[in-house]
């Protein structure tokens, strides 16, 4: 799925400007203990490979995927972002990624002051500029003047800085931006993002993914057909949620509206109501 969206995103030009796609987040994100965002992530190496990193793989070798972007969590105890074995090792040298490696919005500060990697905010970013790491966004902490002035005064390596200087310029270079450096503005903009065939493929997408909630004749199912329902009840637990993107954990461990909360307790409400480490939880918060 990841090459197929890829491949359709970096097919597209308009107006003289290509379209390249970025993949996030690399890599393990989503193993982060209790599935927080930005987490430690212990993740031992054939998992690593084999399976978080499989899907960047297919869209580098597929589909020529030309944007990597790290993920904030340490990975075996190393932050990715200034992970030479995972940004150049992994990545380029066995994945054969060519393209751009960028940074999460604050992820080489966060190096730094989360991680507490160097000595130095500068410290930090020049790590993680020689660990494959091409561009900081969205404003430079790492990549600021004190990092600069290290390649003005020889105490780091230009080279490290000239290959990343090459890889952003040969970006926009590919995407048109120096024959084309503005975007396209009013009824010429509109025109490009509001097409008629856009509706029709939506609302073909809408009717393809419908879910019948209750049967009333649509569906020439018997009534002696046994239902396959779980009818699990909501957890009411009210715990401060992470971000935005994360409405059902609690506390990082606790996952309900899942197969992994109550699990024995199928069609049952929540056993952990008041009582948080009740023994009838198979996944108890710890």
């Amino acid at each position: 799925m990841g090459a197929a969206y890829t491949k359709g995103i970096q097919k597209k030009e308009t107006a003289g400007r290509k379209t390249e796609s970025v993949a996030k987040h690399f890599l393990a994100f989503h193993n982060s203990n209790g599935g927080i965002h930005g987490a430690v992530s212990d993740t031992p190496p054939r998992l690593l490979e084999e399976i978080y990193g499989k899907p960047f793989q297919a869209a580098i070798q597929e589909s020529d995927l030309l944007g990597i972007m790290p993920c904030y969590c340490t990975v075996n105890g190393e932050p990715v972002s200034a992970s030479y074995g995972l940004l150049t090792k992994l990545l380029r040298d066995e994945m054969g990624f060519q393209g751009l490696c960028i940074s999460d919005y604050g992820a080489v500060g966060n190096t730094h002051g989360s991680q507490h990697v160097g000595e130095t905010l500068e410290d930090a970013g020049l790590l993680c500029l020689k660990a494959g790491m091409d561009m900081e966004l969205p404003n430079p902490s790492g990549f600021g003047e004190k990092f600069l002035e290290k390649f003005r005064t020889g105490k780091a390596d230009i080279s490290a800085l000239n290959r990343a200087v090459l890889r952003v310029l040969t970006a926009k270079f590919r995407m048109g931006l120096f024959e084309h450096p503005f975007s396209l503005q009013g009824e010429e903009l509109k025109g490009v993002f509001s097409q008629k065939t856009d509706r029709e493929v939506s609302l073909q997408s809408a009717k393809e993914s419908l879910v019948l909630l209750k049967n009333n004749g649509v569906l020439p199912i018997g009534s002696d057909v046994k239902k396959n329902s779980s009818n699990r009840s909501s957890c009411r637990l009210c715990k401060k949620v992470f971000w935005w993107i994360y409405p059902y954990v609690h506390d990082g461990i606790h996952l309900c509206h899942s197969e992994f909360h109550c699990r024995s307790q199928w069609g049952k409400s929540c056993k952990t109501r008041g009582n948080q480490n009740s023994s009838r939880n198979e996944y108890p918060v710890r």
